[in-house]
């Protein structure tokens, strides 16, 4: 079957290709969520070439990093704060609700596929997901909203269920976790 770049040929072709298969999943990356006003990652102009990414170790190493981390966590929220499921989304939903496609894995972390009414274990964030933090030393969640800020900036410890995801690599600290029941001597950092 050859490719196309014709929308109309490329809903044939999927329809023709999910009629036969017996499992499918979809790949989603910046282009689904670009409708939603989610601007994609290679645009010139692009806010996440503004605001790079801190690697882990250097996060884990060193306060400075995670405090530029956190300042551009809720930097990239204010591009995209309210924005909602734009139809690939609420496509790709209907699709696994018809039981047509399995998972969906994507790039985002934008929490879109969830907001179209995906089940979490339906959907596969390749690089995490900007709604929650998990504390590296319970693995306890946290929500991630500019009115769960308190007024130092810090994020205020709202728990939300771990669900089945593994712990994240754990760092050693003087500081103690806050979460109950977690009593190790690391850090929710």
């Amino acid at each position: 079957m050859a490719i196309t770049t014709d929308p109309a040929d490329g809903f044939v072709q999927l329809a023709a290709l999910l009629r036969v298969c017996d499992s499918a999943v979809a790949f989603t990356g910046a282009g689904v969520s670009t409708e939603a006003g989610i601007p994609d990652f290679r645009s010139p102009d692009s806010a996440w070439k503004r605001n790079r990414p801190v690697a882990f170790a250097d996060f884990m190493a060193d306060a400075s990093h995670r405090a530029k981390s956190w300042r551009r966590k809720f930097a990239m929220d204010d591009i995209y704060s309210g924005a909602q499921p734009a139809r690939g989304h609420l496509a790709l939903a209907r699709l696994v609700h018809s039981q047509k496609v399995d998972a969906v894995i994507t790039q985002n972390i934008d929490g879109l596929h969830q907001a179209a009414g995906l089940d979490e274990d339906r959907v596969i964030e390749l690089h995490g997901n900007g709604t929650y933090a998990r504390c590296l030393s319970c693995a306890s969640a946290t929500t991630l909203r500019r009115s769960a800020l308190h007024s130092s900036g810090r994020a205020l410890r709202r728990n939300v269920p771990a669900g089945a995801s593994s712990r994240a690599q754990r760092s050693r600290s003087d500081r103690r976790c806050r979460r109950s029941p977690c009593d190790r001597r690391e850090s929710c950092r």
